[in-house]
């Protein structure tokens, strides 16, 4: 038995071998090159 994840997305059929890499493709990383976050000594740093 054999089975063929197919994910379907604004009319575009993509097909993947197994469901982590389905759920990877879904799930993907957005990697921003700015920090959305600051640091702890950033926060202590904009506290002075």
């Amino acid at each position: 038995m054999s089975a063929v994840y197919v994910l379907q997305r604004e009319g575009n059929n993509s097909e993947y071998p197994n469901l982590a890499a389905a759920r990877a493709a879904v799930n993907k990383t957005i990697v921003h090159p700015e920090k959305l976050t600051m640091s702890k000594a950033e926060h202590a740093a904009a506290k002075k």
